[in-house]
């Protein structure tokens, strides 16, 4: 992996965007103060593959921004990636990724549908995941000895994932899977063959059940024959009496014919009886209806003429109506208007009232506002102050951090010590009693003095703390009070706009309404108004008086008219009666002679259908039930069926049988084969475990990565020191005759002694860590599978002495031309100059800045 450009905004110290572009940079130095934002740089190389910095939450995000984003340009195995990563507060990461098209000269997404599994793809495009990637390429800052202080067989993982064996594990899945399944095909195999022979033992039961079928078969057959015979003869009888059946319900049917017919002739001579009667009643009062009518014919012309009399009142009434609703209509607008404009008079004169107290509010309103505004005006300075104290207590936790770190390492270097002897674990001298007490009085003289700075520190940080509340506090304060400017200006809005409203209601009465207010007022008073409609009504009362209609007269005649209205029906079905009573009597003679005539037809019917019913009743006593032979019939068929199914079944059986027979060869084929590829998959799974290919190569791998680590650690110590690793160890249960797996670190010096590394601390272990870590990443350089071309260093130099700070800057000038990029990260200015290229960093009110020197 080796980085092209970088791109960093709202990250950490990063507020505003910052870009390194590293094509023209081979070997250089990042430089700055401390806090300055040097060691971000890595962070968010670390936080853009991986999404891990020294936080994962929004602590990432620039206390000033609203969001966190990097962008990395790198080139891996000839192709170039770019991924982006951004963070906003309290939302999830959002994760691109994309690869350059050379041919399209453009550049192609490879994003997932989500960020996991965009993350899988980079860790699978790098072959690294975050804890590989750091202890082959990074020394960050206070994690140098990342490899060496894991335990041995942690040691032993991480070197797997660093030389890509991490495939093998997957080749070793592949083959436990294949394994796994040819073992069920295997089994399902055996499956099979128990089924088979166990239906090739039922051979004889199934042709002893076939037989015995083949007989029943022919039984029933000879039965159905029989039945089919009966069947057919009970249907030809029921054919006989349904058709007795039919007659007998024929002549039923002409039997209720009759009876219909004559008692509708019956019916009818009732009716004609009554119409008779009725008539002869009509005719008795022939004198007296002739009467009334006459009377009738005089009442009616009288009736006519009070008619005519009341159309024309009504007329006039209408009119008169039509006038006093218009006079009415004029007084009631009148009336409105008044009364409408009266309430406004009144709400003009109460507005004149209220305009002044409304100035006063709006003046106050805006004193408040002005007060606001100044108090708001002091956030930017409250920010700055706030951003600087919060810088101040990174830089003394930062300091409080390195001193407790240190304090630690003595502490266990004095343990080590207390229990050495008889020689001094350091310079290998005589341990005397002085020399013991020299040594411990030191420490423990340093480690006070440190304890002191730490208190004395930490009392400084949480002074600082309460000052940080405080300043946030005051912001806080200041920002309600924006919250009630915002208040104050909404009202200031709605007083304005009432003003306003009430100066142009004040305007528009003065100008439009007050004038048409006083002449309604005189209108009303002096009841001038509609002057036409008041005359024309008293003309329309005269001529009403002048008809002289009286409505009870009218009424009177209408009762008496209704009265005598009735005589003209009369008169109308007096002649009716005259002339249909004769017709009615001679239709009555002739309906008795046909109901004769019908009751003689139907004694004869009757008589008839007796004589059927009888010869029915007699025969359908002694025929067979065809119904009930069907259904025996059909049952039989059913049976049949049943048995033809189960020979067929059967003989299915035998047939395969048969085949079962042929098969079985077949499937003992297979299981042998099976078996056979089942054992070579089985030691595919041991050849491709850790025990097996994996630990060979790492057998291989570390002679190169133990000599190129002593070649650099022969120029850091001037030859004092050399490195061996040991791969397997003994177990503490002495019985066990088997070696357990380890990765064990000895270090031997120029007497021939050999230590392990954990008694080694300071300058010493450094320059041990930095040897391996510097041949991890030589071996992974030149070796196929992860591409680390990259090798960064993070305050690597501050446990140096100035000797060997310079054999650390001539081993990198030596192992340079093995990475394509190199970066040192250091706060020591004597060492800038040793670099051909400089990344200054320099902390500003607006962030970290970022300025590239190159040579």
């Amino acid at each position: 992996m080796i980085p092209v450009q970088i791109q960093i905004e709202g990250f950490l110290s990063y507020q505003s965007p910052a870009t390194i572009n590293f094509e023209s940079i081979h070997l250089a130095c990042i430089s700055g103060s401390n806090g300055a934002g040097k060691s971000s740089i890595l962070d968010a190389i670390t936080w853009v593959l991986f999404g891990i910095a020294r936080s994962r939450s929004d602590d990432v995000i620039n206390q000033n921004s609203k969001s966190a984003s990097v962008n990395l340009t790198f080139k891996y195995e000839a192709q170039t990636y770019k991924v982006q990563r951004i963070k906003e507060r309290e939302k999830p990461v959002i994760l691109e990724l994309l690869v350059f098209d050379e041919n399209g000269d453009r550049w192609r997404v490879l994003t997932e549908h989500n960020s996991t599994e965009t993350q899988k793809k980079i860790v699978l495009i790098l072959r690294l995941d975050y804890e590989t990637f750091i202890n082959a390429s990074f020394f960050l800052q206070g994690k140098a000895d990342q490899f060496t202080i894991l335990k041995p067989s942690e040691r032993k993982e991480i070197l797997a994932s660093i030389l890509g064996l991490e495939i093998w594990e997957t080749y070793r899945n592949i083959a436990r899977e294949k394994h796994k399944n040819l073992d069920l095909d295997r089994k399902r195999i055996i499956g099979i063959l128990d089924e088979i022979e166990l239906e090739i033992n039922q051979e004889e039961d199934v042709q002893n059940q076939l037989s015995h079928l083949l007989v029943e078969e022919k039984s029933k057959n000879e039965s159905i024959s029989s039945l089919i015979t009966l069947v057919d003869q009970a249907k030809r009888v029921e054919q006989s009496l349904n058709n007795l059946e039919q007659t007998i319900k024929f002549h039923e049917n002409e039997f209720q014919k009759s009876q219909q017919k004559l008692d509708q002739k019956k019916k009818k001579i009732l009716e004609i009886e009554e119409q008779i009667q009725k008539l002869q009643i009509i005719l008795k009062n022939d004198n007296q209806i002739r009467s009334d009518y006459e009377k009738w014919k005089l009442v009616r012309l009288q009736l006519e003429k009070w008619e005519e009399k009341r159309e024309e009142y009504q007329y006039l009434e209408i009119q008169k109506q039509n006038y006093q609703q218009q006079i009415d209509l004029q007084r009631n607008q009148i009336d409105t208007q008044l009364k409408m404009l009266s309430d406004e008079f009144l709400k003009v004169e109460q507005t004149k009232i209220n305009l002044p107290q409304l100035n006063d509010d709006l003046a106050k309103v805006n004193e408040k506002i002005s007060i606001i505004e100044s108090q708001i005006l002091k956030i930017p300075d409250l920010n700055k102050d706030l951003e600087q104290k919060q810088e101040l207590v990174i830089q003394k936790r930062e300091m409080v951090k390195q001193l407790s770190t240190k304090n630690d390492e003595l502490r266990e270097h004095l343990k080590a010590f207390q229990k050495a002897g008889p020689e001094c674990p350091f310079c290998n001298q005589p341990l005397t009693q002085e020399h013991r007490k020299k040594y411990e009085d030191k420490v423990t003289t340093e480690g006070v003095e440190r304890k002191n700075q730490i208190v004395s520190l930490e009392t400084n940080i949480r002074d600082l703390l309460v000052q940080i509340e405080q300043v946030k506090n005051m912001i806080l304060d200041i920002q309600k009070l924006d919250k009630n400017r915002q208040i104050l200006e909404k009202e200031k809005t709605q007083i304005e706009t009432q003003f306003q409203n009430l100066e142009n209601q004040i305007l528009d009465w003065d100008l439009n309404k007050s004038e048409t207010y006083m002449k309604l007022d005189i209108l009303h008073r002096e009841d001038n108004f509609a002057v036409e409609e008041k005359e024309n009504l008293l003309e329309t009362l005269k001529a009403i008086e002048t008809i002289g209609y009286d409505s009870q007269a009218h009424q009177q005649c209408k009762i008496e008219e209704n009265k005598l209205r009735s005589s003209e029906n009369q008169l109308r079905e007096l002649d009716h009666a005259n002339s249909t009573i004769g017709p009615l009597r001679n239709q009555k003679i002739e309906l008795e002679q046909e109901i004769i005539e019908i009751e003689m037809d139907f004694h004869e019917k009757s008589e008839q259908v007796i004589r059927l019913k009888e010869t029915y009743a007699s025969e359908i006593k002694d025929m067979l039930d065809p119904n009930k032979l069907q259904k025996q019939l059909d049952q039989m068929q059913i049976e049949l069926n049943q048995i033809h199914l189960k020979i067929g079944g059967e003989n299915q059986k035998l047939d395969n049988i048969s085949r079962k027979k042929i098969n079985k060869n077949n499937f003992i084929e297979t299981k042998n084969s099976l078996s056979q590829t089942i054992a070579r998959y089985s030691k595919l799974e041991d050849a491709f475990g850790k025990n097996g290919i994996p630990a060979l190569l790492i057998e291989q791998a570390l002679p190169q990565i133990e000599e190129h680590a002593n070649q650099l650690l022969d120029k850091l110590t001037g030859g004092a020191m050399s490195i061996r690793f040991e791969t397997q160890s003994d177990y503490k249960d002495k019985k066990r005759i088997d070696k357990k797996e380890t990765l064990d670190i000895k270090i031997n010096d120029l007497d021939g002694n050999t230590r392990s590394y954990e008694m080694f601390s300071g300058g010493e272990a450094f320059r041990i860590n930095f040897a391996i870590r510097i041949a991890l990443s030589q071996v992974l350089a030149k070796r196929s599978g992860a591409k680390l071309q990259t090798l960064i260093i993070d305050e690597g130099f501050g446990s140096q002495d100035n000797e060997g700070r310079h054999r650390l800057i001539d081993v990198i000038a030596q192992i340079k031309n093995d990475f394509a990029k190199i970066l040192i990260i250091t706060h020591l200015d004597e060492l800038k100059e040793m670099f051909p290229a400089r990344i200054e960093v320099e902390k500003t009110n607006l962030g970290s800045r970022i300025f590239v020197q190159v040579s």
